[in-house]
């Protein structure tokens, strides 16, 4: 279609008609741009937080080079973006050398320097190693950032005068995340066993709420106390399995939550060793008999009662008058059978059990006593042991449940309403531009179908130069007047002529 035809069509439309015309087409462009926008919207993610402004500046360089849009966010310290690209770019812009953290490692001592002073390589030393050992405590899952600061004294000839190594770390942790007491104790043992001559004692963790992570794992006296924190998981983990086996043990009997269970473990930590020694029957396993006699012109007596044994040793009483004696000794050696048994009693052992168990509505005693007995052999229920068992049935208080509950269930509800709100919406957005659409196009081609029709120079089937000729516009007004005044001149000048050309025309019309 030409040019000059939409011209002659535009120009056929109404005042009216172009108004339409206009405003629908700018709706049209709009709501285009409106869909193109929605549809096309990109969704950012975390690519880097907590970030210093110089490292920052480095990744918001190397991003810009790479032609990847982003943005910002807390200040600078966040850099967001698009979350299909996030781990992309982690991966290239570890392979270009851009660390997020800004930290050296030992990468500092790859190159070497004439002139340094024996101060600037202890100082680059413990930068170093602060910064490997960031890498390291960033490692664990629970762990985001981390900050290490060291406290390395010099060395000195004398013992006495040689200083203590102490360390500091500050750690942020995951959202929702935490760090247990084992997990503490690790990172204190690793940063003490990576810098010389630093107890653990001197290790402190915080984290970035100002909570001491390390405090409470040492004693006074510098033991180490995280082993309670174990013994106390244990002990609850040992409790939490019970109550569960009971739970799932009562579940199809009694139905879901209609049951309540609490054990309570008594468990000895003590680590014991006891000996035991157990004497059977007596074996003469030797004996020796010794016989003496003393002849002599001093007068007899009787040995003295200091110099004798009593082992068995006999001596004769001797006959008045004799001037010598006898010496009868007898020793015997027994075998004893003896029997040694050492024992030794690990930390953890069950001393007694405590359970509770209740029951939603009223049951009878045999019921009772029937879900006594079972609990009682699930949990391995002894007498001896000094183990209890309760079972108490009641009515359960259910209104903070109903409430919470509906609360859920109102809350669930509100959420289900934005969300088809939003779907609902977005189809009305489409709707609406395909109706405007749909609009316009009828009122586009229904004008220009009644303007083809009204202009009979466009019902000619006529050539284009042809038509251009025809509706070419009006010559200027000066050129009508001139003809105008030459007629009049031609009438004046010969009126005979004239009034005889009038009165042919008039006779042929």
């Amino acid at each position: 279609m030409n040019l000059s035809v939409i011209s002659a069509k535009w120009k056929a439309l109404t005042k009216t008609q172009k108004t339409i015309f206009i405003v629908m087409t700018i709706a049209v462009f709009l709501s285009a741009g409106f869909f193109v926008q929605w549809f096309t919207k990109v969704e950012y993610a975390e690519l880097f937080t907590g970030m210093e402004p110089t490292a920052a500046g480095e990744v918001v360089n190397k991003i810009q080079e790479m032609g990847v849009p982003y943005q910002l966010a807390n200040q600078g310290t966040t850099i967001l973006v698009p979350a299909n690209q996030v781990y992309d770019l982690r991966l290239q812009l570890a392979a270009s050398g851009v660390i997020a953290s800004g930290g050296t490692g030992f990468e500092l001592f790859d190159e070497s320097k004439l002139g340094i002073t024996d101060f600037e390589r202890q100082l680059n030393y413990q930068r170093a190693l602060q910064e490997e050992l960031r890498r390291t405590v960033i490692q664990l899952e629970a762990v985001e950032q981390a900050r290490v600061h060291l406290v390395i004294p010099e060395q000195s000839l004398f013992i006495r005068d040689q200083g203590k190594a102490s360390a500091s770390i500050v750690v942020k942790l995951a959202p929702m995340a935490t760090l247990r007491p084992d997990q503490v104790m690790a990172i204190v043992n690793l940063v003490s066993g990576s810098v010389e001559r630093l107890a653990v004692e001197n290790v402190n963790i915080i984290d970035t709420q100002g909570i001491i992570l390390s405090e409470g794992l040492f004693d006074d006296s510098g033991s180490l106390m995280v082993s309670q924190g174990k013994q106390f998981e244990q002990k609850r983990k040992f409790e939490k399995d019970l109550e569960q086996k009971v739970e799932n043990l009562l579940r199809p009997m009694l139905g879901n939550g209609q049951a309540v269970t609490m054990v309570t473990a008594e468990l000895d930590y003590d680590r014991r060793e006891v000996t035991r020694i157990e004497f059977g029957e007596s074996h003469i396993r030797s004996e020796e008999i010794i016989d003496e006699q003393h002849i002599n012109n001093a007068e007899g007596g009787v040995v003295g009662e200091d110099n004798l044994q009593d082992l068995g040793t006999t001596y004769p009483e001797l006959e008045s008058g004799d001037s010598g004696s006898t010496i009868s000794e007898r020793v015997t050696n027994y075998e004893l059978d003896q029997l040694q048994e050492t024992v030794v009693y690990a930390p953890g052992r069950l001393i007694s059990l405590s359970t509770a168990v209740a029951i939603d509505g009223t049951l009878t005693d045999e019921m009772v006593e029937s879900i006594r007995q079972v609990v009682g052999a699930a949990i391995g229920f002894n007498p001896e042991r000094g183990d209890q068992i309760a079972v108490m049935s009641m009515e359960f208080d259910k209104t903070a449940l109903q409430e919470a509950e509906a609360q859920m269930t109102v809350t669930s509800l509100q959420q289900r309403k934005e969300e088809q709100m939003k779907t609902y919406i977005g189809w009305g957005f489409r709707a609406l531009a395909a109706i405007l659409g749909f609009i316009l196009l009828v009122i586009i081609v229904k004008t220009l179908g009644e303007a083809f029709k009204t202009d009979p120079v466009l019902q000619r089937p006529i050539p284009v130069g042809q038509m251009e000729e025809e509706i070419e516009p009006p010559k200027p007004k000066e050129e009508s007047v001139k003809k105008q005044e030459k007629v009049q001149k031609v009438a004046k000048d010969k009126p005979e002529e004239t009034a005889a050309l009038l009165r042919q025309w008039l006779m042929e019309d």
